[in-house]
């Protein structure tokens, strides 16, 4: 993922007047969704910063707790490619590489992210998401709104969100975006639904030497804090 060869190679297949079809992208699985997930975003007064996201996968695991501690169990093994199990991805194939083996831990969306500042030498932000297979889009969405497009930390967060999962082949728009734009997608042979589904991040921004930024997603309640 982050070979520069393979995202040229992806940049290539993008075309900005139309959509392909799924097979032009090579795709050959896709990913189960899950839920029951959550994230944090920490950093201290010596610089030392936490992007942690943990999850028990569907909601309440599966659907046991210890005895002794009463903590919820998980069920992670459902996260791993099922041979012969179309139905869990959209009756696209199973992949291989997420194929269950002894030992091995199973692909996850959780995308926890420290953006380190090479030139300031210096953490510049700390993000992450709750969401499912949603979780990378929207992280990826947030890192490129706050340092490419120079926008606010809360105004990236609060911003509505699109998702594309290639397969199936359609545009999840959040409420919020105009008729233009959705007529505008569809125009280039996109097909548009809702999104319904909640993408959930905790961020924080450090914006200059003594000026950190916390943010918390209106989605899901909650206020950032900081002592």
């Amino acid at each position: 993922m982050t070979s520069r060869a393979i995202g040229e190679a992806t940049r290539a297949l993008i075309n900005d007047s139309h959509t392909q079809p799924t097979s032009y992208y090579k795709a050959r699985a896709a990913m189960i969704n899950d839920e029951g997930t959550t994230h944090l975003s920490a950093i201290d007064g010596q610089g030392n910063v936490v992007a942690v996201t943990s999850t028990i996968h569907k909601y309440f695991g599966n659907k046991v707790k210890g005895r002794r501690t009463g903590i919820v169990f998980n069920n992670e093994m459902n996260d791993f490619s099922v041979p012969h199990s179309p139905s869990l991805t959209y009756g696209f194939p199973v992949s291989p590489a997420n194929a269950i083996r002894p030992g091995k831990r199973p692909m996850s969306s959780m995308s926890p992210a420290i953006v380190w500042d090479e030139n300031q030498k210096k953490t510049r932000m700390v993000t992450g998401a709750a969401g499912g297979s949603r979780i990378p889009s929207v992280v990826a969405k947030n890192i490129i709104d706050v340092l490419w497009l120079n926008r606010s930390l809360s105004e990236s967060v609060d911003l509505a969100r699109l998702h594309h999962h290639l397969v199936p082949p359609s545009v999840e728009l959040e409420k919020g975006f105009s008729k233009e734009i959705e007529e505008g997608l569809k125009a280039k042979g996109h097909e548009v639904e809702l999104l319904t589904a909640k993408t959930v991040i905790q961020a924080i921004d450090v914006v200059g030497i003594e000026e950190i930024v916390g943010t918390a997603d209106f989605r899901k309640g909650g206020k950032p804090m900081g002592f």
